[in-house]
């Protein structure tokens, strides 16, 4: 393959691919902790209330990913995901 044939990344594009790699990590994490303590959110609240809450926040925010350009705002928006997929999972139980 020739030089010019090769695709280069720009740096944002490397930024962009690092930011959504390390949102990954930060998902699974507060994935993790959310589930250990969302216990005092279930007391608190309903079952019904919780899933509806948390799944509307959950589709918003990815929703708002497919259309951000900043990549620490996809980390934070793919956080925000994964807490509310915590708390829909322990609620489902």
């Amino acid at each position: 393959m020739s030089e010019t044939a090769k695709a280069k990344l720009t740096g944002k594009e490397i930024l962009i691919f690092v930011a959504i790699a390390f949102s990954s990590l930060v998902v699974m994490t507060d994935m993790a902790v959310t589930a250990l303590v969302s216990g005092a959110v279930l007391k608190r609240f309903s079952k019904k209330s919780i899933l509806v809450c948390c799944g509307s926040i959950f589709t918003i925010s990815l929703l708002a990913c497919a259309f951000v350009d900043n990549p620490y705002l996809i980390a934070a928006l793919r956080a925000i995901a994964g807490i509310m997929t915590a708390l829909v999972n322990v609620a489902a139980m």
